[in-house]
């Protein structure tokens, strides 16, 4: 417009800027202005569009009607806001814009509300609470932020999910089979928020990552997804089930990758198999008891390898035991082992842990959120009571009692 390149002429630009801002800002162009800004080329400037022989200083106040009538009556013929819209363009209503912001941050928020992610896990709720509170969304505009929640939200509602990729989650949540690896958004959000629901803190390092992962059945690939076994009785041909057969014959341990497991569906002799939740039972057994010992699986969580495995055992008429950590992650695991494997505790009651009470066994803190058991409805009370957690291997020469022992005997 030729007010715009006319007042390009006029020297002051600093001058419209601040006005600009000041009516941006939901300001008045009437009124005054205190001249704290002007520079010196500037204030002769606007002496001279003003018609005054002195300039300015930057103690002086410029009066806005007077401005307005000096524009007006020059060869522009516009108004100050005329004038300012011929350079700038239409000014904004900031106010307005953040009002209108900050009502449909808070629709989003309250559309959440009836998620099922929510739902099937209620304490959701205080982490999307806490990302509010910080502005997560604000600090993260531009990068599609509500996209990144819903679709976090999305994929805690699947989980926990044994058996399950990293990558062929991000793929079904987002398309992007990169959208969970280490460092992306959507990776921190669903991390951050598992951990929360775990209350522990969120893992720094790749292994505490990928174990957290792993404790909500999601592996990171087919090589790092494993489970530890000792004497599993496999039987029929191959590779895999000769090397069971051959280190159970040794009394070794073996590790199983999932690569391994899908290379041909496992078979067993009908067995009772037990199963811990920590390396150094199976260590231990292996140790002590070697190829006498009754077959021993770990879960140390719940990962693809272990599904896998556990539904070969299941299919082959094993019946599989399951002891694990007296505190609310082993009990997590517990439900697991019993709802997709169809285990079965082993001295894994509230009994159990109030023996253990009594026997003076060491304990720790229990931290976390209470979780309840699906196999006893009063280990949960019975561990809130006491407020102590017991590791499994403080328990490790009473499992192992267990794992000496024939199956007629027990």
């Amino acid at each position: 417009m030729r007010s715009a390149a006319a007042l390009d002429g006029l020297g002051l630009d600093v001058l419209w800027e601040r006005l600009r801002d000041r009516a941006e800002a939901g300001g008045s162009l009437d009124g005054s202005m205190q001249l704290t800004f002007i520079g010196e080329a500037e204030s002769r400037a606007l002496a001279r569009l003003l018609g005054r022989r002195r300039s300015f200083s930057a103690s002086s106040t410029l009066q806005l009607s007077e401005l307005d009538a000096a524009l007006m009556n020059s060869r522009l013929g516009v108004s100050l806001r005329q004038a300012l819209e011929g350079r700038f363009g239409d000014l904004r209503d900031r106010p307005a814009e953040r009002a209108a912001e900050a009502a449909a941050l808070d629709a989003f928020w309250a559309g959440l509300t009836g998620h099922l992610a929510l739902t099937l896990h209620p304490p959701l709720g205080d982490w999307l609470g806490g990302l509010r509170r910080v502005g997560w969304l604000r600090r993260h505009r531009g990068e599609r932020p509500e996209q990144a929640i819903e679709a976090a939200l999305g994929i805690l509602a699947g989980l926990p999910s044994p058996g399950t990729l990293r990558t062929h989650l991000a793929a079904s949540a987002t398309g992007d089979a990169h959208a969970l690896d280490p460092g992306q958004p959507l990776a921190e959000l669903v991390v951050r928020a598992l951990a929360h629901l775990e209350q522990v803190p969120a893992p720094e390092s790749a292994l505490a990552r990928r174990r957290l992962w792993e404790r909500w059945g999601v592996d990171s690939d087919s090589i790092s997804s494993l489970v530890k076994v000792l004497n599993l009785p496999a039987t029929g041909d191959g590779l895999v089930p000769q090397m069971l057969r051959e280190f159970a014959a040794a009394g070794e341990p073996c590790v199983l990758t999932l690569s391994m497991l899908r290379r041909k569906q496992l078979r067993f002799e009908p067995a009772e198999v037990f199963a811990c939740e920590n390396p150094s039972v199976l260590e231990s057994a292996a140790r002590a008891l070697g190829s006498s010992s009754q077959p021993l699986i770990c879960f140390e969580g719940q990962n693809m390898a272990t599904s896998l495995l556990g539904e070969a055992l299941r299919a082959s008429v094993c019946r599989i035991r399951y002891h694990g950590d007296f505190d609310w992650g082993g009990v997590r695991l517990g439900n697991i082992a019993c709802a997709r494997l169809g285990a079965i505790p082993w001295r894994f009651g509230a009994d159990d842990y109030r023996a253990a009470l009594a026997a003076g066994t060491r304990l720790g803190p229990l931290e976390g959120r209470p979780v309840t058991p699906s196999w006893d409805a009063h280990l949960r009370a019975a561990m809130q009571e006491a407020g102590a957690a017991l590791q499994e291997e403080e328990q490790t020469s009473l499992l192992l009692k267990d794992l000496a022992q024939p199956p007629a005997s027990r």
